[in-house]
């Protein structure tokens, strides 16, 4: 995993520079491998990498440097190229200096972090990648300005002391975004957006990439067009990650995103060497194998088959890495970790992964895009047809459909989060819903920037998605995990076609289905529905239901009011398959409490 650490302090004044120097020596004496990348008037910037894939990219004339992963577009073709040089040209530095970072967006993608200096004007700009996975969190420690991609890192430091942002978790429990992370005083820089650092010791930030801009900028509504466009784009973002790497794990599901990531790994043009993985569970329900295989055989690669197993000790998701805010421990301590392990046994030095597709070509709330349409062009006699498309696919009457479409379609309604999953958070307390009924916890909503409800749906989903925390099992030379689908050109794309066309004749994701129709077999493009984890992830909740429930009703959530304990007895009262319909609830406040438990237990938090 590539980290990274750096520091900002204003130049001339002692206690800035002394605090500086002191943390500079806290993290070089740490036994893990740091060595300058960077260094100029009041910035240095640390390294340690044990992946063949990332890389310091240097910008001339002491310009600063790209950390990560960088790719360039073909401007005269428009096309997307990898950039393999650990350095930028000159010419290419100046414009990246000159523009403030603002370049990088219109010529380059990737999943970066650019720290770029000025020594005339004595200023620093750090830009992070739209959609990138690599973090970028900050907190101030002495007047001098931190920033890392790896929590466990600044925590060594044993200099910050860190308390609950509980304000964070209420938002976190009710499925929308009230703050940038689940700790007081730690920020993270969104993807997109700059920090100008003044010599004053002043910061200002600049948002240099909005979804919203973005898909106001097209509404491509040209059916084929838009495949023709999303087949292009896929196969050259899959491209460019796959030459990054000499031998890759491929993780299918059976499903459609990972047997379209697998056909582009397959023609990639650095040639990789691509072995696939099926996790696979006894339950006929979630027995994915017969459709990997069909994948894995129109690819020509290998493909090994893993049961899932749900004997694991669940105790041991207490003891993970401290992280910035709560992830999915039971997926990778069930799923994650063993991919690790055979990824380390087997020399592959990357996991490529489907996720996300269904947030990328609108695989869900497929109401919305009749309200898009409506938005769009009014109550025409084809609007019929468009709300008959999205009631195939939610299985629902064409009444239903434009009983949702027609208000939000005809005025400039916010779409809510809040509100759109109200219902998938019954063991909740009343306090928490309420509060976040009418939240602003939408981030990029503008109203000057007005897309209709569909394509805030899908940016919303789409940018919840992007980024997120280093695995919280992490280990020196586990595999890069990348998500090709997430990359900003494919994004981008998506988010200029209209909801309508990407959900259209009855099926959802339709685009996506046309543009792979000839790489992907036919038995998995025209598939309806596919077998997820729920099953196993509930076979783990049913083996461990006693020490979910002590871990519950004993935790912080209900101590806070968070969870309604009643509520949760009553789910734990019921026979145990009755668990079954809260198994998504109580993963995600499982994760939630496991979350709270290491905070509160940490010698870093923040004293009472």
């Amino acid at each position: 995993m590539f980290r990274y650490f750096a520091l900002a302090w204003t130049v001339g004044k002692a206690a800035h520079e002394h605090a500086a120097r002191m943390i500079a020596d806290r993290l070089l004496s740490q036994q893990v491998g740091w060595s300058e990348a960077f260094a100029a008037g009041g910035l240095r910037i640390f390294c340690v990498n044990d992946s063949e894939a990332n890389e310091c990219n240097l910008l001339r004339r002491q310009g600063g440097v790209v950390l990560g992963t960088a790719f360039e577009k073909n401007q005269s073709s428009n096309r997307l190229v990898s950039r393999r040089s650990s350095n930028f040209d000159e010419p290419v530095s100046e414009r990246i200096v000159q523009s403030r970072g603002r370049c990088l967006i219109d010529s380059s993608w990737g999943s970066y972090v650019a720290f770029i200096h000025c020594e005339e004007q004595r200023r620093t700009w750090i830009l992070r990648s739209p959609l990138g996975s690599l973090p970028c969190l900050t907190t101030q420690c002495n007047g001098v300005r931190l920033y890392f991609s790896f929590l466990p890192d600044c925590a060594a430091l044993g200099v910050i002391r860190f308390s609950v942002n509980w304000n964070f978790i209420v938002g976190h429990l009710a499925k929308t975004k009230s703050a940038d992370t689940g700790l007081d005083g730690l920020r993270e820089l969104r993807g997109g957006v700059c920090i100008e650092l003044g010599h004053d010791g002043g910061e200002t930030r600049h948002t240099y990439w909005n979804p919203l801009d973005v898909a106001r900028d097209g509404n491509i509504e040209d059916r084929n067009a838009a495949a023709a466009q999303v087949q292009a784009t896929v196969r050259d973002c899959v491209h460019a990650w796959a030459s990054q790497h000499d031998r890759i794990l491929m993780r299918l599901s059976g499903g459609l995103d990972s047997s379209v990531v697998l056909s582009c790994l397959a023609d990639a043009p650095s040639k990789p060497g691509v072995t696939s993985l099926i996790r696979f569970s006894s339950s006929s329900s979630c027995d994915e194998r017969t459709f990997a295989r069909l994948a894995a055989a129109r690819a020509g690669c290998d493909l090994l088959e893993l049961a899932r197993d749900p004997n694991f000790p669940l105790q041991e998701i207490l003891r993970v890495h401290v992280s910035e805010r709560p992830q999915n421990y039971l997926t990778h301590l069930g799923i994650s970790r063993a991919e690790d392990e055979l990824a380390r046994r087997r020399g592959l030095s990357a996991v490529f992964n489907g996720d996300y597709g269904d947030q990328l070509f609108f695989g869900a709330h497929s109401a919305l895009a009749a309200a898009d349409y409506i938005y769009h062009h009014g109550l025409r006699f084809a609007v019929f047809k468009v709300a008959w498309s999205a009631a195939q696919v939610e299985g629902c009457s064409i009444w239903e459909v434009l009983r949702e479409a027609l208000p939000k379609g005809l005025f400039q309604t916010r779409w809510s989060p809040a509100r759109a999953f109200r219902r998938y958070h019954s063991l909740c307390s009343d306090s928490v819903l309420n509060e976040r009924a009418d939240a602003q916890e939408f981030p990029w909503f503008e109203a000057a920037r007005y897309v209709p409800p569909g394509k805030q749906f899908q940016i919303y989903a789409t940018t919840a998605a992007a980024g997120g925390c280093c695995s919280p099992f992490y280990e020196s030379g586990d595999p890069q995990y990348i998500t090709p689908l997430l990359s900003q050109p494919v994004a981008e794309l998506c988010l200029k076609i209209a909801t309508y066309v990407l959900t259209n004749s009855g099926w959802s994701r339709e685009v996506q289905r046309q543009a792979f129709s000839a790489d992907v077999p036919p038995e998995i493009t025209w598939r309806r529905w596919k077998g997820g984890q729920d099953d196993y992830t509930f076979e783990v909740l049913r083996r461990n239901r006693s020490f979910i429930r002590e871990m519950l009703l004993d935790g912080a959530l209900v101590r806070e009011g968070l969870l309604d304990r009643r509520k949760v007895e009553e789910t734990f009262k019921e026979r145990p398959a009755a668990l079954i319909r809260e198994t998504s609830r109580i993963s995600h406040c499982l994760n939630t409490e496991v979350w709270l438990r290491l905070w509160t237990q940490s010698t870093l938090r923040a004293a009472a």
